[in-house]
């Protein structure tokens, strides 16, 4: 299967656990986490940016081509 990195970044709520969450979906039939970056603290630039972030990044290999993996990245960020 082909693979693609995704990146994870967020500073509302409980992070850690909605990254956890977001790579549990992702985790099906049509694709695989393969490797899960550290997570790694970063501050956020702007005035309306918040708090600080937390960022990482993912290996995924899936069967599903571009843009439905782009659809299936968005459907599980939302």
């Amino acid at each position: 299967m082909p693979r693609s990195q995704i990146g994870l970044g967020g500073n509302l709520g409980s992070v850690p656990a909605t990254f956890r969450r977001a790579l549990e979906l992702l985790n099906d039939s049509d694709s695989v986490v393969r490797s899960v970056s550290r997570f790694y603290r970063t501050v956020a630039v702007g005035g309306n940016a918040g708090g600080g972030f937390l960022n990482a990044a993912a290996t995924l290999e899936t069967k599903l081509p571009p843009f439905a993996l782009l659809d299936r990245l968005q459907a599980v960020e939302a």
